[in-house]
């Protein structure tokens, strides 16, 4: 294992990033993963698989490139630096990105009633927001034949481009500036990025240990089997607590689903109680917050 990263290749100054070599393993890699999503989460519905932190596709496609690192002669630092790249990217992609974002930009004007004034708030949004065309938007929500304008869609997401593109420039600019103090003072040991560092580690250990491939296997089983199962029948991913809270006040806590993900179990052995605690404690707190406001006086 890579016990200590400063004596190993990942840190070494002299090894230099073949960046053309990296894109083009990216771009290739971001191709696969645009499809294998579009029909996995946005067509069917049936896995989550490019969601959490690190995604899954990621750790699959830094898996399969590492036994031919050698034929293309990636060091670590071209290996890490396509599992950045590609943890980035990955993000507008998945079940909250695409499938949540647009409908946020067009909800108000479609389902705008004399009683919501939903076209009040649209009117006072700028013009680069969204189409303003209704045709456009209801074509969005009900189909349009197949056929996207695009032409009327550029403008507006070359803008939200450049603020994702900002909004991430900035999360990576704090990260650095603090980088210091949480290596060096608060001692943090960054749980989740250990384990693609180990991966692209050419010290034995990750994954010649073979609980490491029990683990991978148990992860990846149930949603690689809703993910062929979706390609035949609609899979439902989630277990539906809702029909059971259909009297008030308890009807506050709907939505309320269980979703059987093994891979978030996993990777939750690799994050510090107090983290673990907190998700679920302030979610305790979300619903009691419902059901005391809503459900009793709303």
């Amino acid at each position: 294992m890579c016990k200590n990263l400063k004596n190993t290749a990942i840190l070494a100054k002299g090894t230099r990033v073949r960046w053309h070599v990296v894109a083009i393993l990216w771009l290739t890699f971001l191709v696969f993963v645009n499809l294998w999503v579009l029909r996995a989460e946005l067509y069917t519905g049936a896995s989550n698989i490019a969601g959490g932190n690190p995604p899954v596709p990621v750790l699959l496609g830094l898996t399969l490139l590492i036994p031919i690192r050698g034929y293309f002669g990636l060091n670590e630092k071209e290996l890490l630096s396509f599992y950045i790249l590609s943890c980035f990217s990955i993000i507008p992609l998945t079940y909250g990105g695409v499938r949540s974002f647009f409908p946020s930009l067009t909800v108000l004007p479609y389902y705008a009633t004399p009683d919501n004034m939903f076209k009040e708030f649209w009117a006072a949004l700028p013009d680069w927001w969204a189409p303003k065309d209704f045709a456009i938007i209801r074509g969005f929500f009900e189909g349009a034949n197949g056929r996207v304008p695009w032409s009327e869609w550029l403008f507006p997401l070359s803008l939200w481009s450049i603020f994702f593109v900002s909004l991430w420039a900035i999360g990576c600019g704090i990260s650095w500036l603090f980088a210091q103090r949480w290596i060096n003072v608060e001692k943090l040991n960054f749980p989740l990025a250990q384990m693609p560092i180990q991966m692209i580690c050419r010290e034995k250990g990750f994954f010649t240990l073979p609980l490491s491939w029990v683990g991978m296997v148990i992860g990846a089983l149930p949603t690689s089997l809703m993910m062929l199962t979706s390609l035949f029948k609609p899979v439902r991913r989630f277990w539906d607590l809702a029909p059971f809270f259909s009297e008030r006040p308890l009807s506050a806590l709907r939505p309320l689903m269980i979703f059987p993900l093994m891979e978030g179990i996993g990777f939750g052995y690799l994050v510090t109680q107090e983290v673990l605690f907190s998700v679920w404690f302030f979610y305790f707190i979300l619903k009691l917050f419902a059901v005391m406001t809503i459900g009793v006086f709303g």
